[in-house]
């Protein structure tokens, strides 16, 4: 999925209480934001979003 948001794109993952969001900027991983979600997902979800 990061082959997919390498072109100035976004990554999201949400499990149980944990939320992080991810973003390529110049070939480069970073970590925009992370937290502990109040109540917990059965589950993951996770979103991407490229620009086309």
């Amino acid at each position: 999925m990061l082959d997919f948001i390498k072109n100035q794109g976004q990554l999201t993952i949400i499990s149980n209480k944990g939320y992080c969001s991810f973003q390529v900027e110049n070939e480069k991983l970073t970590t925009t934001q992370q937290k502990e979600l109040k109540y917990p997902l059965q589950g993951t979800l996770i979103e991407w979003q490229i620009n086309v």
